[in-house]
């Protein structure tokens, strides 16, 4: 898939990022944001959005593919983008206040060894973003071997208690956990994103978010 088509893909999605801004309003230090951090950009649709929601903040969005890093270059105003694996971030420890790293640790073979590099980056109390495939969502468990998160470069796969401690482990507190996608479900798996996310907002309250597409959750690094 090129850039291009990944990029329409992808934007579907959009209706997503707003939970993460949301989570970033809640749960920062109300200070305005100086630096963020994206890392597996692709083709630059979240790094478009944090340009948008804070003007005043330096973007920076990583990414290995070449092909992927001109395309979002292309789309932004802003944002640097930077050809540099995620598992060996070129910058400098304790720069950035939020990173966000949605659908990219399960591709890692060790994410114990990307969550530590990203807590290095991140300022004591900085915010980490982290979304990645549920294997024990509804979906993964109705569709069987064909659930889409099953792929070649899915390479850690795990569910969320062993998520959450790994990031115990490397020194996160996690602060809030939830589902962001239901395509594995019935019913919500037809609904537009934007539709599905009032859905899920509504029964939040009660709706097991363990049964979701994707494992989300916000932490924070200690220190």
């Amino acid at each position: 898939m090129n850039s291009f088509k990944k990029a329409l893909s992808q934007k579907k999605f959009a209706a997503a990022y707003h939970v993460w801004k949301r989570a970033i309003a809640r749960y920062g230090t109300g200070d305005p944001l100086e630096r963020i951090l994206e890392v597996g950009c692709g083709p630059g649709n979240f790094a478009l959005c944090l340009e948008r929601w804070f003007p005043g903040a330096r973007i920076t969005a990583l990414d290995l593919e070449d092909d992927l890093i001109r395309f979002a270059s292309k789309r932004s105003l802003s944002a640097s983008f930077v050809r540099a694996s995620s598992q060996k971030i070129p910058l400098i420890s304790a720069s950035f206040d939020v990173v966000s790293a949605l659908q990219v640790i399960e591709h890692f073979p060790c994410p114990e060894e990307f969550l530590a590099e990203v807590g290095r980056v991140l300022r004591p109390g900085g915010l980490l973003l982290l979304s990645t495939p549920n294997p024990t969502g509804l979906g993964a468990r109705l569709q069987g071997k064909s659930w889409q998160g099953i792929r070649d470069d899915h390479i850690s796969l795990r569910n969320p208690s062993e998520w959450r401690k790994s990031l115990e482990v490397e020194g996160f507190e996690s602060l809030s956990e939830g589902t962001t996608l239901f395509n594995g479900m019935p019913i919500l798996g037809q609904l537009p994103l934007s539709i599905g996310f009032q859905v899920i907002q509504a029964v939040a309250g009660w709706f097991p978010w363990s049964w979701g597409e994707s494992y989300m959750v916000v932490a924070r690094r200690q220190g």
